[in-house]
């Protein structure tokens, strides 16, 4: 039983070769309703720490939505590069679309940023949203591996958190700016390193003593467009240039080894 077109479901399970594991009721109901899933069919779970398996369905209920399937071999997916965005919050479905396009992009860490501009005060309900949007991501773009969610912060707290871990893991700080210089021209090299950190402002931007604060922790000012871009294109556009680039520094690296 390959992958194939199987579609992916999330269960917050430890998965097991030739074991059994059951969906939540959100995602047996979708299985059922929705996709018409039934006894024999493949799909593919995975728990959103990189495992993931191809199952067989065993058993449903159509009455208290619970689809048990059978585990086939499980496999670990390689964890995608550690890119991390800190952004401030959008207003209304602007916010689910920055999320769910990140996401498919590979980005592994998600922090909303306290900037003074910033026209949105975070609420704690955001976070189950995201979070929700997250798994539907990550089943569209068949990855197995769920970024996690920081805690909002200031600028000053997201840089300091950065700088400490910098010995342990050099890091790449970039940071969206309309003055910035166009990303695929940076430094091919910065983007090979092991983490890297995109800060993103809101549309009035960074005020002044924010952008002298983010130069002397070593960011970059950076941008996808000669245009005036919201959050959320800044994000997602940013996010697919710096993955692209990234794959490709690793591969001509690989090429000349």
């Amino acid at each position: 039983m390959g992958l194939g077109n199987a579609s992916w479901y999330f269960c917050d399970q430890t998965l097991a070769t030739d074991s059994e594991c059951v969906l939540s009721e959100d995602e047996s109901r979708h299985a059922i309703q929705v996709k018409r899933i039934g006894e024999g069919d493949a799909l593919v779970v995975f728990n959103g720490h990189g495992k993931f398996a191809v199952g067989e369905v065993v058993s449903l209920s159509r009455r208290t939505h619970e689809l048990r399937v059978r585990l086939q071999q499980v496999d670990t997916q390689p964890r995608p590069q550690q890119l991390s965005i800190a952004f401030s919050v959008p207003k209304g479905d602007r916010q689910s679309t920055l999320i769910d396009m990140c996401v498919q992009l590979g980005v592994g860490s998600i922090q909303p940023l306290k900037l003074r501009y910033s026209s949105v005060n975070w609420k704690d309900s955001y976070l189950q949203r995201w979070q929700r949007i997250a798994v539907s991501a990550c089943k569209q773009s068949r990855r197995a591996w769920l970024p996690e969610f920081l805690p909002q912060w200031t600028l000053a707290e997201v840089l300091d958190g950065i700088g400490n871990q910098h010995d342990s893991m050099p890091t790449t700080i970039l940071h969206g700016d309309q003055d910035g210089q166009f990303i695929p021209m940076q430094n091919p090299d910065i983007l090979t390193r092991p983490s890297l950190y995109l800060i993103i402002g809101p549309e009035a931007g960074f005020d002044d003593s924010e952008k002298r604060m983010l130069l002397r922790y070593g960011s970059s000012p950076v941008n996808a467009s000669p245009y005036v871009l919201r959050t959320e294109t800044a994000a997602v556009a940013l996010v697919a240039l710096i993955g692209a680039l990234h794959r490709s520094s690793i591969n001509e690296t690989d090429r000349k080894s």
